[in-house]
């Protein structure tokens, strides 16, 4: 089947659950990196992964998210990262900040938008992990916890 930008926006809005308890995991990185990866199933029996980090660098605190088809297909990404990788150029591109991204075709595979204020949380990224389930119709696990970290 070719994955085409319908069938991924069927699957950002298709209602999905995490299928496991999860929490955020410490990294060994010369900073400090929480991660979580979680498998997501939707209502038609399609498995995606939603991957989660959060950092304290040189004093900055950023969290990030991201909702994966098939390892590589991005349904939606949110971030506040201050760089990025063009996809088309190869290239960094510097002072990003908040975005989110969407699927958008082969050729341009990710769709880049700036995100309205107030949507994820950019102050606790507990917090942004619900902003971010609820904007992707993800529902979680019995006996999860609230506070990740």
């Amino acid at each position: 089947m070719a994955v085409t930008p319908d069938f991924i926006e069927h699957l950002y809005t298709v209602p999905k659950r995490a299928t496991k308890v999860f929490g955020w995991q410490l990294t060994p990185r010369p900073y400090v990196r929480f991660v979580f990866d979680v498998p997501v199933v939707s209502e038609n029996g399609t498995t995606l992964v939603w991957r989660g980090w959060h950092q304290v660098r040189r004093g900055l605190s950023r969290h990030g998210f991201k909702l994966l088809y098939a390892g590589r297909y991005d349904v939606r990404s949110w971030d506040m990262a201050s760089q990025h990788r063009d996809d088309r150029t190869g290239q960094r591109v510097h002072g990003v900040g908040l975005h989110k991204h969407r699927y958008h075709s082969e050729l341009f595979k990710h769709d880049t938008y700036a995100i309205p204020p107030g949507e994820i949380s950019i102050s606790d990224p507990n917090e942004a992990v619900f902003d971010f389930a609820d904007e992707c119709s993800i529902s979680m696990p019995l006996g999860f916890q609230p506070t990740l970290f």
